[in-house]
């Protein structure tokens, strides 16, 4: 097996239908809404992408992108991922092909109709390797995959009884044996389902956790094979101070790997990510930064401006005689419209002719509504 194709077949692994894209297939990579799902942040970003590929894309391409985005769209909608940096969406419908995959970190936002463009996807792996999760006891064990932002799982692992023996006497030594061996052919079971998994060769890492007495076992039962990909146990205090400063909370004790946390709390194993709660400090930048971007558009005489610009190219002497305005006047209106970068200046003559920058009032005017819009919990 290639090395990319060993470091995609976890992904192959739970999203099968990827293998069937055909040549004409829509790859999207695109920012998520990690605050919760919103509908209109995937319009905004799927206007953005549609307008800066439409015109690299000949018709049958376009066509592809029309209808490829539409039903991603609809997936999207009934999906409705959050919590998670950034979304890979794949569409192919003469092949049956809709998929949405979660990424645990930015990638660029970009728009591609032809083979599946997996490379970013790649990369992500190599940096966050796929790894199987083992939530264990001495009785029973269940088997989770971490795939970049997504954990599936996989398999639960029943074993026989193991009594707690708590009376003592002569036939205590013989009782704990007999518990001894049934942990020992419980565990051991769980090590032949972990090495099944792993030689599928989807996995770069193993984590474990449970209760220490059985994971302690269990990694003594482990061949080395299987031991190398199981890291070493990070300081507790470490991570949890790191975490601290992150602004996420962590709860001990647990096994930890990335951003992802496996916590024990009465007897139960919780999988979960940490979320950064907004402080004040945040949402004083969010205001200073949707209020600086929309500046160029607050006051009515520069909007009128524009509006007019977008109707008709004209020179600042003429604005000012249309609006019967001086022309430093106009001139420091159109100052603030140019640092906007929606206007877009061409020579005529001595002067210059302003135009409007469609896309770039759009990208303005959508970035500082996405960026209120994500102080809003849904």
């Amino acid at each position: 097996m290639h090395d990319d194709e060993s470091m995609l077949s976890s992904l192959f692994t739970f999203a099968p239908n990827l293998r069937r894209a055909s040549d004409k297939a829509l790859s999207v990579y695109l920012p998520a809404r990690a605050e919760g799902f919103d509908l209109r942040h995937y319009d905004i970003e799927f206007g953005q992408l549609r307008r800066r590929y439409e015109d690299r894309l000949d018709k049958e391409d376009r066509k592809v992108m029309e209808r490829e985005l539409l039903r991603l769209r609809e997936h999207l909608e009934v999906v409705k991922p959050a919590g998670c940096p950034a979304l890979a969406g794949f569409g192919d419908e003469p092949v049956g092909l809709l998929e949405l995959v979660k990424l645990p970190v930015e990638a660029e936002a970009r728009l591609e109709v032809g083979p599946l463009l997996l490379a970013p996807i790649e990369r992500q792996l190599e940096r966050f390797p796929p790894a199987l999760i083992a939530v264990v006891d001495k009785e029973h064990a269940k088997l989770f995959a971490a795939v970049l932002d997504d954990i599936h799982p996989l398999e639960q692992v029943r074993g026989v009884e193991v009594k707690r023996n708590k009376a003592g006497g002569s036939s205590a030594p013989s009782n704990q044996r007999k518990a001894d061996n049934r942990t020992k052919a419980n565990l051991e079971r769980v090590i032949d389902v972990i090495g099944h998994e792993v030689r599928s060769g989807a996995y770069r890492r193993i984590f474990v956790a449970g209760p220490e007495e059985a994971r302690a076992e269990l990694e003594r039962l482990m061949p080395p094979p299987l031991t190398r990909l199981w890291p070493a146990r990070p300081d507790l205090e470490e991570v949890a101070d790191a975490d601290a400063a992150d602004g996420r909370m962590v709860l001990t004790p647990g096994w930890f790997f990335g951003d992802i946390h496996v916590v024990e709390l009465d007897g139960w194993m919780y999988l979960g990510r940490g979320i950064r709660p907004h402080s004040d400090a945040d949402q004083r930048h969010t205001a200073e930064h949707v209020a600086k971007t929309l500046k160029a558009f607050a006051a009515p005489t520069r909007l009128a401006i524009l509006m007019s610009l977008a109707c008709q190219p004209a020179s600042v002497t003429e604005i000012a005689r249309q609006f019967k305005l001086s022309q430093p006047t106009v001139s420091a209106h159109v100052q603030l419209l140019r640092e906007a970068g929606v206007l877009e200046d061409r020579p005529a003559g001595r002067s210059s002719l302003l135009s409007v920058r469609e896309e770039k009032v759009r990208e303005v005017l959508g970035g500082a509504e996405e960026a209120l819009l994500k102080e809003f919990r849904h």
